[in-house]
């Protein structure tokens, strides 16, 4: 392969990998913060009743 090739596959590669952890990361703390809403939601709704 040509050496531009191989740079942008390298250049790819690096970027590509962080982007994805700080998806998952990202992912994971909506996840998270949607279990404490509904977890406050749930104890809002046993105090009214």
């Amino acid at each position: 392969m040509t050496p531009h090739i191989e740079e942008i596959k390298t250049r790819i590669t690096h970027t590509e990998t962080p982007r994805r952890l700080l998806e998952a990361k990202l992912h994971e703390a909506i996840r998270r913060a949607r279990e404490q809403i509904a977890v406050r939601e749930g104890l809002e709704l046993e105090g009214k009743e």
